[in-house]
């Protein structure tokens, strides 16, 4: 037979026949989109050509997946990791494995989105970097147990801190996990099934009119005091500390609350006094009427030396308000008081004189009465 008129079988083609052939004859039509075929496509561009997949999502819908450099893979590759991706599209799963994420990386976003909205933004941040991040900083998410999270609680009671405070960092690293589940990147929150420390109990402490009268005495000993050492600290501001202290008591208002109020806060109308709180925890306003004491301190405070265009009630800074009351309560000698108690002596006076709990829980800015009844409003014998 003549060898020119042999016929050479032309057998199968190769597998990837068509990729090659779309590989090495770009379509005229090329454009800026790439080509698929079987779900896998290529991008002639002027830098090179390349690789991407296609994968059908259970919606019909279907989801481009750049993979980079065609020069990066061979077809196996490229098939296998189609068959991967559409594997876990169709057990509803996360198609790209998602990075394993560490405590530290998802503590420090947290606090950064809660900076902007959360009022006790440096009580959290003491948690987070004094005491979370020691204990689960250099761990991934996934690894933290709930047998870490019951070891942490017990190593912080074994250092000396009360349950409460341990089971109130316990709610930071809480909220902090649930986030992390919120976003995907767990599937369980560990701390939610760890044990709270045993032993809390709401802090509920009352001052009677005699330690009333006791704080009120001692404040006056230390305003004579700074009056008295006024040239050694000229730039200190003096004659706020008691009616600071008589503020907070009258209006059962918090620190933060009275720190912010301006001149223009406190609005008379009818013959009333009425003073707006306009940024509470919250974020809610409310209208507290005021007793008289409270105005005689807005018409004393008109008088207190402060700069040119300072309208607040109480130009002071929260660091000198730390500062004084601090020293306040500790000559004070009644123990662990704080200005806070205040506000629950408020709340625990105005019940005792009748007034009903809906009316108080609203005028300290509660929306129910809860926690006026469970923390609150303290059982007075007298």
């Amino acid at each position: 037979m003549n060898n020119s008129t042999k016929r050479v079988p032309r057998g199968r083609p190769r597998r990837f026949a068509q990729l090659e052939n779309l590989r090495d004859n770009p379509p005229p039509n090329c454009g800026k989109r790439p080509h698929y075929i079987n779900g896998i496509g290529l991008l002639h561009g002027s830098r090179g050509i390349t690789a991407y997949i296609k994968i059908r999502l259970p919606n019909s819908s279907s989801k481009e997946i750049k993979l980079g450099s065609l020069d990066s893979f061979s077809w196996d590759q490229l098939e296998a990791a189609r068959v991967l991706r559409q594997g876990r599209a169709d057990r509803g799963e996360d198609i790209e494995e998602r990075k394993p994420v560490s405590f530290a990386d998802q503590a420090e976003d947290w606090l950064t989105r809660k900076k902007l909205t959360t009022r006790g933004y440096g009580t959290l941040k003491s948690h987070v970097k004094k005491h979370l991040l020691p204990a689960f900083g250099r761990k991934m998410l996934k690894d933290i147990t709930v047998i870490d999270v019951d070891r942490w609680s017990s190593e912080q009671l074994g250092s000396g801190l009360k349950p409460a405070t341990v089971n109130r960092q316990m709610s930071t690293l809480n909220s902090i996990l649930n986030d992390a589940v919120k976003g995907g990147i767990l599937s369980i929150n560990p701390a939610r099934l760890a044990e709270r420390a045993k032993g809390a109990t709401a802090r509920q402490v009352f001052l009677n009119e005699q330690q009333i009268a006791h704080v009120l005495a001692i404040a006056e000993t230390i305003e004579r005091e700074d009056n008295a050492n006024a040239e050694l600290m000229p730039f200190q501001k003096r004659g706020w500390l008691k009616d600071f202290v008589l503020w907070a008591l009258h209006s059962g208002m918090r620190r933060q609350e009275i720190l912010n109020l301006r001149f223009s806060d406190v609005v008379v109308t009818s013959g009333h006094t009425i003073v707006i709180v306009r940024t509470s925890k919250s974020g809610n306003s409310r209208a507290i009427p005021a007793t008289t004491e409270m105005g005689y301190i807005v018409e004393r405070m008109r008088s207190l030396g402060r700069e040119e265009g300072d309208d607040r009630l109480f130009p002071i800074s929260l660091t000198t308000v730390k500062r004084k009351l601090k020293a306040l309560w500790k000559r004070t000698d009644l123990g662990d008081v704080r200005l806070h108690d205040l506000r629950r002596t408020n709340a625990t006076m105005l019940v005792s004189a009748g007034m009903d709990m809906r009316t108080v829980a609203g005028r300290l800015g509660h929306s129910n009465t809860n926690m006026l009844m469970s923390t609150y409003a303290v059982y007075d014998p007298t």
